[in-house]
């Protein structure tokens, strides 16, 4: 399976600088990775604080490195993607990337410089 180079680099030094290195205790990073009617699904969880609101709105602050991410995303992959930013009921952040299952194989096959 392929995925974008540096795609999770973004969502992991946030989860380092901002739950991670704030937190006395120790800290936990957990990534899983599952396969499922031909897409990819990543889902980044730490245990520190989570997004804090940043108005009465209750709107989530997103910083420079998601916001490319995001943009990164819409150029690879178009409406057949999804990031998304949830707190945990119990503390931590939940960061779930969905984009199409490409395989190697489909890639040289797509590929006609490859033959």
């Amino acid at each position: 399976m392929r995925v974008p180079n540096l795609i999770l680099q973004p969502i992991v030094e946030n989860a380092m600088r901002h739950a991670i290195a704030m937190n006395s205790k120790a800290g936990r990073i957990e990534i899983v990775a599952t396969a499922r009617n031909g897409m990819l699904r990543i889902v980044v969880k730490d245990n520190g604080p989570g997004l804090l609101p940043t108005s009465a709105g209750g709107n989530l602050k997103q910083g420079v490195g998601l916001a490319n991410t995001r943009a990164r995303l819409e150029r690879l992959y178009g409406s057949n993607h999804r990031l998304e930013l949830a707190n945990e009921p119990a503390g931590g952040l939940v960061v779930t990337l969905e984009i199409p299952r490409i395989s190697d194989m489909t890639l040289l096959n797509s590929n006609p410089s490859s033959s």
